[in-house]
């Protein structure tokens, strides 16, 4: 055995550090996907088991004092090691359990590759380039790196239980990769079994609310995360509500309000309207929102907020603990249990008057009900940028991760931008945004470089609108000293002529790591790209819910209130974030047809491809019916068609990337019209009739 001796660094300054790109390591050649593949093997109400198995994983170099380190790093994974100790990636996921049960976690490694000649990093908590630049003391712990045993001895964990959206939740983490520093062995475990026993009594977080009906949007939310959704048992809804939150203001709410609300109810949603007066707290007005919650049949999965938190129609919102002062919006989601999990997905249109409301409010309906199509590139275009070496190659890496899954959805351009590239995040910035994309995303240090606030005002990029993403310090907030970045994005524009984004997503605080941003941005854009999570408000929650997965539990769970409540979403929670290029389908919906006649089939086709399913169809009249469903393998639906009178029915098809159909049917009072009601049956009690 070769005996290493480790220098004690504890106390040192890290006066230099850096890091190579990753080479990406394979481990098995049964997945279809470069991320971990779960697999549930058992389910009941005794004890969950499931299997996963990891494709491969990525080495990278770090330098520490001038000794050269090695990292691993699992795609999809994180980091859970102590401060000081080897840094072991981690793979987290949660599993739903019982009410007032405790959890025993059991860790098997069935199939294991061991490396030699391993120096691995001593975990420090942040990326190196960014430790380099603070000067640091690094984190060492001599005891663990002159041990000649694996560390760590114990490899899978189950934090506190917590609630989302009714049910109770457990983070499972597994540290599937294990080191010996003395002899310099990595073992990889790379397909293992854990066994999750649900025994004893744990009475923190039980829901107090029956499961309810879940909407497909959260559906597909917890789907990805929850390892054992699909055993619980749960209506799965269309669609659920949809809560608008403003004050009670008469122009807001009778002139520019109505447009915005008959579109999302011919999306399917049930769509409510609470209004508060001037000068309600944000305690009086999540009290609004509690109650609507804790009372409706099915839940709200979106709630927007319309209003700035000063203006003509104030909405406060929720301090935040970072630096300088701001306000956000994510205790506004925190609906049920003691945790930081959303219950529903919130946006707010920061709109200081009528005007700006009106852009914000005509911005979805451009983008949604009339999408932009007489060039229709934009759709299947982006950019990325990793716009300042301060952050490290860390962010590099997570915008190759995004520009990979774009070009898999068929993107044609990527406008692309790292920090040691020449040219200017400026330029990159204005020259995508003005050509066309549906999607932007940027990670870099503070702010975005010498691309400003006041430079959105002149983007030319009009109806071509694209999902913004800045996860870097200071780009959010609603009550800084001045705009944000991720507010003006939103507002800017006219009402008919909308410009900059649809919807974006910014950090409040100057004080993020990169480490941390780096996995929300992460979440984001695996819930749009991988997971079918394309609702803009769900899209920021999946990546709330990747930095809680990752790092709840282990040392740096400090993080994950703090950055749940730094990021928040400027527009639209509801809007469906176009991710490829669009599509168009036809349906056979009759011009007419007779009043009395009491069910509607809509068969929906893709253009030119064949019948299409899970297309959303509705029909609404108002104050009559509101019928909703999605269609089946067959591109087929049939839906009541109740009517208390003859007139016109609104007949809406819509489905992420393609553009919807809107259209109307007009349900005639004939002369006579013979249509099925009701019967009975009698047999003379005889039986002989």
């Amino acid at each position: 055995m070769r005996v290493r001796n480790w220098i004690v660094l504890t106390g040192l300054m890290l006066v230099a550090a850096g890091s190579a790109l990753a080479d990406y390591l394979p481990l098995r050649y049964d997945t279809v996907s470069d991320q971990p593949e779960i697999s549930l093997l058992y389910s009941d109400a005794g004890r969950v088991e499931f299997e996963v198995r990891i494709p491969g994983i990525e080495r990278l170099e770090g330098t520490l004092e001038g000794q050269v380190w090695d990292r691993f790093e699992i795609p999809g994974g994180g980091f859970g090691a102590e401060l000081g100790n080897p840094e072991a990636p981690t793979f987290n996921r949660m599993v739903a359990v019982p009410a007032n049960k405790g959890v025993r976690v059991e860790f098997e490694a069935l199939d294991v590759k061991t490396l030699t000649d391993i120096h691995l990093i001593p975990a420090q908590g942040r990326d190196i380039e960014e430790l380099s630049q603070l000067k640091e003391p690094v984190r060492f712990s001599s005891a663990v790196y002159n041990t000649d045993d694996y560390y760590p001895a114990v490899q899978s964990s189950a934090a506190e239980p917590a609630i989302m959206r009714g049910v109770r939740l457990v983070n499972i983490s597994t540290t599937p990769v294990r080191y010996n520093p003395v002899s310099g062995e990595l073992q990889i475990a790379h397909r293992y079994k854990i066994t999750v026993y649900f025994e004893g009594t744990d009475e923190r977080n039980n829901p107090q609310l029956p499961l309810r009906p879940m909407s497909k949007s959260w559906a597909k939310l917890m789907e990805k995360m929850v390892v054992n959704f699909d055993e619980l048992d749960v209506e799965i809804v269309p669609v659920g509500d949809y809560l608008i939150v403003c004050e009670n203001d008469a122009s807001l709410i009778n002139n520019l309000l109505p447009n915005f609300v008959d579109w999302k109810t011919r999306k399917g949603h049930n769509v409510n309207i609470l209004t508060f007066n001037a000068g309600f707290s944000n305690f009086q007005i999540k009290s609004l929102i509690q109650n609507y919650y804790d009372t409706a049949e099915i839940p709200p999965e979106f709630v927007l907020l319309i209003g700035d938190v000063d203006g003509n129609y104030a909405l406060p919102g929720w301090p935040t603990s970072g630096f300088p002062p701001d306000q956000t919006d994510h205790e506004y989601s925190l609906l049920e249990g003691g945790d930081v999990l959303a219950d529903v997905a919130v946006g707010r249109m920061p709109a200081d008057d009528n005007y700006e409301a009106a852009v914000l409010l005509n911005k979805v309906l451009f983008y949604e009900k009339m999408p932009f199509v007489s060039n229709t590139d934009w759709y299947h275009q982006g950019c990325v940028i990793a716009g300042n070496s301060y952050s490290g190659i860390s962010t590099i890496q997570t915008n190759r991760y995004i520009k990979t899954r774009m070009i898999e959805h068929e993107f044609t351009r990527i406008d692309t931008f790292w920090y040691w590239m020449g040219g200017s995040v400026y330029n990159t910035t204005t020259s995508s945004i003005n050509n066309g994309i549906s999607c932007f995303n940027y990670r870099g240090n503070y702010e975005m470089q010498n691309f400003n606030v006041g430079d959105i005002s002149y983007l030319t990029n009009t109806y071509k609108l694209p999902f913004v993403v800045t996860i870097t310090c200071d780009t959010g907030g609603f009550s800084g000293s001045s705009e944000s970045f991720m507010e003006r994005f939103a507002v800017v524009g006219t009402p008919n002529a909308p410009t900059a984004a649809i919807a974006a997503v910014g950090t409040a605080s100057w004080e993020t790591h990169t480490r941390f941003n780096n996995t929300i941005a992460y979440g984001i854009w695996s819930g749009i790209f991988d997971e079918g999570i394309t609702n803009a408000g769900n899209a920021l929650n999946r990546g709330k819910l990747e930095l809680y997965n990752t790092f709840i539990g282990h040392d740096q769970a400090w993080a994950v209130p703090n950055f749940c409540e730094y990021a928040a979403l400027a527009g639209d929670p509801g809007v469906d974030i176009f991710n490829a290029p669009i599509q168009f389908m036809t349906s056979n919906l009759p011009a007419s047809m007779s009043w009395g006649e009491n069910s509607l089939t809509l068969t929906v086709n893709h253009t030119g491809v064949g019948a299409l399913e899970e297309a959303l169809v509705c029909y609404y009249k108002d104050g009559d019916i509101h019928e909703v469903g999605m269609t089946n393998e067959n591109g087929q639906v049939i839906l009541p068609l109740n009517l208390a009178s003859a007139g016109n029915v609104k007949v809406t098809v819509t489905k992420n990337n393609f553009h919807p159909i809107v259209d109307s049917l007009n349900v005639i009072q004939s002369a006579v019209t013979v249509g099925y009601y009701s019967h009975s049956v009698d047999d003379d009690a005889s039986g002989t009739s």
